[in-house]
């Protein structure tokens, strides 16, 4: 008969309890925790392939050496640079290009942010069919509504007649920066106010009831409570809007034209019409490097007067 040991745990009949399973070693545990990178594998090898490797090679094509009518020689060279930095007219669109993007991106945001909102404090059963209404210019490619702008913005156009009326404008908006400005703020709102619905769906609404409480209006609730909290998405919508509009060439090449030129066309026109792709691959670096710029000073500068920002 075997002796109960009275060191060891009994159950209450009497029975000996299991022994607790010995603690994993810390290298186990470390490796549970580890995330495995071999499912990394594929995604970062497509990144590489489709977005590293050309970005690096129009790095080193924009010091090639161009050739007049015919393939640019492999080379060394600042010159293309030189003549980006150098020339006012280029500079110009660099310029024009930065006002567009930037006047883009605040007005969607200005736009966007009260739709958003709207929709986020709608009855749950209105925020999908308005989230669907939103949703609707993506069912159209950015070709078709940009040629609907061109009708509306012509000079006898629905736009431009209203506009006319009232006595803000005297002739058509069509190869003007209002009007581009109009056409891609329409083509990139959608953006702005997903971005923001996900951001304003996750504040809890008693934080603005408890705002109320003590006193606050709805504006202010809205400025001084919302707003500082949603101001991830705030950024996020507005750099993204920033750079897809500075990036973008149908639409500016379509309400644009030549007569307005922007960076992506005028890149079009140097790599395609005039063959100078080193030219181009210098542009398209330049543009790159003003639009990290650009997000760069955004973020600081809004970080800092958004109040409950990180300075």
């Amino acid at each position: 008969m075997d002796t109960l040991d009275p060191t060891r745990p009994t159950g209450a009949a009497g029975a000996t309890a299991p022994a607790a399973p010995p603690p994993a070693s810390p290298p186990a545990r470390e490796r549970s925790r580890r995330p495995s990178w071999r499912l990394l594998a594929p995604v970062g090898g497509l990144y590489g392939v489709q977005f590293v490797v050309p970005l690096a090679f129009l790095v080193v094509m924009s010091f090639w050496i161009p050739v007049a009518g015919g393939s640019p020689e492999a080379g060394f060279t600042l010159d293309n640079y030189r003549d980006v930095l150098g020339d006012g007219f280029t500079l110009g669109i660099f310029w024009r290009t930065l006002t567009m993007g930037v006047a883009t991106g605040l007005l969607c945001l200005a736009l966007g942010f009260p739709v958003a909102y709207g929709i986020v404090r709608a009855p749950r059963r209105w925020r999908t069919p308005l989230l669907l209404l939103v949703l609707m210019p993506f069912l159209v490619s950015a070709v078709i509504r940009s040629f609907g702008w061109m009708v509306l913005l012509a000079d006898n156009g629905i736009v431009t007649r209203l506009l006319r009326g009232i006595g803000l404008v005297d002739g058509g908006l069509m190869y003007t920066m209002p009007g581009l400005i109009i056409a891609m703020t329409h083509v990139f709102l959608p953006i702005m106010v997903l971005v923001l619905y996900g951001v304003l769906e996750r504040i809890d609404p008693r934080l603005e009831e408890a705002a109320a409480n003590l006193g606050a209006s709805r504006p202010r609730t809205v400025a001084f409570v919302v707003f500082p909290l949603a101001l991830p998405g705030v950024l996020a919508g507005t750099l993204l809007v920033l750079t897809l509009a500075m990036s973008s060439f149908v639409t500016p090449a379509m309400i644009a034209g030549p007569r307005l030129r922007v960076v992506a066309t005028e890149i079009y026109d140097q790599a395609v019409n005039l063959l100078n792709w080193p030219l181009a691959a210098a542009m398209a670096i330049l543009l790159m490097a003003l639009i990290l710029a650009v997000s760069a000073l955004f973020t600081r500068v809004l970080m800092r007067i958004v109040p409950g920002g990180t300075r």
